[in-house]
């Protein structure tokens, strides 16, 4: 009788211990096998039920992930949902780029979310690394051209963004300002627009500012139009001329490091 009691305290205790067991997601485990646990968005450009949305808050309702999905999800998961936002295009609905990601962040849970993971700045900058300029290809419609060309630039833009930037290690700002160049000469190769390249002036210069690297913010504290193009205002950037000063201050830099 006493095992049969004992047996039946240890078969207790463990239905107990099994109520409190949590299975937790393996986020990298998962991106090692490329998969992404990205948020499928279930009304979207292209649908008849977003057709019928009559204003700009409806559509950002119809945008947000629900807290069940949203608390539990891989940053890589975050990372894919945000660039995959049918209202990104926001970020260049203002003068200042920044005004248009903090809108963004306002608005949709999703890259809030993201904001807030510790590695974020990393995911981002991964993503960035995989994706090439290089990659157009010729069988694209020239509207399936231009969303590429444009997800580059949203890609460039966030990762200048102050709230990823200041999460980048030095090697990881280091990482960003090769990227940044070696990406741009590909833009060039391939005859990118000078507003598509720009994006690539701004996240170099926006790292090397980060970096206080002395030559550079000698060269911005001269021009007083340079401080507002580094502050977010693209269109203040003389791109011919200061794109090439730019470009060869990130050159000098990775030189020294």
């Amino acid at each position: 009788m006493k095992k049969f009691i004992f047996f039946l305290i240890i078969l207790l205790t463990c239905v107990s211990c099994k109520k409190e067991i949590t299975i937790t997601k393996c986020c990298e485990c998962l991106e090692a096998q490329g998969i992404s646990d990205k948020y499928i968005f279930p009304i979207r450009p292209g649908m008849e039920e977003w057709a019928e949305l009559e204003s700009h808050k409806a559509m950002v309702d119809v945008c947000q992930i629900p807290e069940s999905i949203l608390n539990d999800m891989c940053t890589i998961g975050l990372v894919d949902t945000y660039y995959d936002y049918p209202l990104l295009f926001i970020i260049f609905a203002f003068n200042n780029i920044n005004d248009g990601l903090q809108q963004i962040s306002d608005e949709f849970n999703g890259f809030h979310e993201l904001l807030l993971r510790d590695d974020c700045a990393t995911k981002l900058l991964r993503k960035y690394e995989l994706i090439s300029p290089a990659d157009l290809d010729s069988t694209w419609t020239t509207l399936e051209r231009g969303h590429f060309k444009q997800k580059l630039q949203f890609m460039e833009l966030t990762l200048a963004f102050e709230p990823v930037n200041e999460k980048f290690t030095p090697d990881e700002r280091e990482k960003v300002i090769r990227l940044g160049l070696y990406k741009l000469k590909l833009k060039e190769a391939y005859d990118y627009s000078g507003p598509s390249q720009i994006t690539n002036i701004y996240l170099i210069a926006r790292a090397l500012e980060k970096e206080e690297y002395e030559p550079f913010l000698g060269y911005i504290e001269r021009r007083e139009d340079l401080k507002y193009f580094i502050n977010g205002y693209l269109m203040f950037l003389n791109y011919v001329a200061d794109g090439d000063t730019i470009k060869s201050y990130g050159v000098s830099y990775l030189n020294n490091n």
